[in-house]
């Protein structure tokens, strides 16, 4: 299939991509390939982002996009190290049901414009996450509908007849006592008149978690922990 050089000068400047060409005349063999590309992009994180028969001799295009973050917490638990401009934010409501049926991007950051600084003790769970999602009911309920038609326009593309049949996102997240963001949690505060002392906050019921970029607020990942195992160790400072 040919790509009009517009769409992939475009790629190229804006989005650091390149075209890759993949024989799908074999497509347990392009699946592979692919998938061992988005391990090597995630130092191994996900392995296996297609499932077998995902692919068929009628794929003319798979456009992949990985995102891999890690960095270590602005304060280790115990140690100190460099500062950085991304933080966790928790949200950990006395009911997470309740939030999530009011939570949508302007509460996101009407709350996080709200934060402010303050020392604290922090026990929080260590946890790793996995998850795969098949996007096309979803974005379809959303208004995406077109693309996963033959009513699909994909002209700047390319000059061929072709369609969206699934997209699928798969993430993983870890953290733990080398993982990510600050240390000293942002709460809300005000009408405090002298410095606070650090009091404790313990993370011991389902939250929502968030990673953001904090000089524009931008939300990197986002995700919820709704089961946790009491008995395993916690991060505790």
């Amino acid at each position: 299939m040919k790509f009009r050089e517009p769409f992939v000068e475009t790629l190229s400047e804006l989005y650091q991509s390149e075209l890759n060409r993949v024989d799908f005349s074999n497509p347990e063999s392009a699946r592979k390939g692919i998938n061992a590309w988005v391990g090597k992009k995630t130092e191994h994180k996900i392995e296996e982002l297609l499932p077998s028969g995902a692919l068929s001799p009628a794929t003319r295009l798979v456009l992949v996009n990985s995102i891999y973050f890690k960095a270590k917490w602005r304060y280790l638990f115990n140690k100190t190290k460099k500062g950085f401009t991304i933080s966790m934010v928790i949200l950990f409501p006395k009911k997470i049901e309740e939030l999530e049926q009011t939570m949508d991007a302007t509460f996101i950051q009407s709350a996080l414009k709200g934060l402010r600084s303050r020392k604290m003790i922090l026990s929080l769970p260590k946890f790793k996450l996995n998850s795969t999602l098949h996007l096309r009911e979803i974005l379809t309920a959303l208004g995406m509908k077109n693309a996963f038609t033959s009513a699909a326009n994909f002209r700047k593309m390319s000059n061929a007849d072709i369609q969206v049949t699934s997209i699928i996102q798969k993430a993983f997240i870890a953290i733990d006592n080398k993982g990510t963001a600050a240390t000293a949690m942002r709460v809300k505060t005000g009408g405090l008149h002298s410095p606070p002392q650090p009091f404790r906050v313990t993370i011991n019921r389902p939250f929502i978690y968030l990673i953001r970029e904090k000089k524009t607020n931008s939300i990197l990942f986002m995700g919820r922990v709704t089961k946790l195992s009491y008995h395993e160790k916690v991060l505790g400072h």
